[in-house]
């Protein structure tokens, strides 16, 4: 039978909470602090320079999650739930987030220019090469704005949670 065992791993120093679904199949991962931010550029109009001159903020979080299988193919589908802000305006600025699980590398589409909440699910599949085969998700969030735009805003990316489902 296709389920996930033991705790999900976090190497990334985040505060997580688990809370997988009585069959084992499925499981919530809830995040107090996956949070990338930068804050908006102004450029002074009597010096011409500008300040905050912090080109890009990133967060690397990686997970791994132990399961068991007898098949030689698991399909998983995962959501991924989460918030952008654009702090004072969009303007200049650029929020990524990528997905990399298995061999499957997912860039998942956020809101442009628009606050708000975004859901994103993409499915992959893993092919347990070992003995006590593991499932590992690395998430990239990144935020930038350029800095030779005038008043070029920032953003917050925040990631609430992730759902994943065996097998569907």
């Amino acid at each position: 039978m296709d389920q996930f065992l033991g705790s999900v791993t976090d190497p990334s120093n985040l505060i997580i909470t688990v809370t997988p679904a009585p069959d084992q199949r499925a499981l919530t991962i809830i995040f107090s602090n996956a949070v990338v931010s930068i804050a908006a550029a102004t450029r002074s109009q009597l010096s011409g320079t500008i300040n905050n001159q912090t080109a890009l903020q990133t967060k690397v979080i990686t997970l791994r999650i132990p399961y068991s299988t007898d098949q030689p193919n698991v399909v998983i589908r995962l959501s991924l739930r989460g918030n952008v802000n654009y702090l004072r305006t969009a303007l200049g600025v650029h929020v990524r987030l990528v997905a990399y699980v298995g061999d499957a590398t997912e860039i998942v589409n956020l809101p442009s220019a628009t606050s708000g909440n975004f859901l994103e699910a993409f499915q992959f599949t893993l092919q347990p090469h070992a003995a006590e085969p593991v499932c590992q998700i690395t998430l990239f969030l990144l935020v930038e704005h350029d800095i030779d735009t005038d008043d070029a805003g920032g953003a917050v990316l925040s990631i609430d949670s992730l759902d994943l489902e065996m097998n569907l």
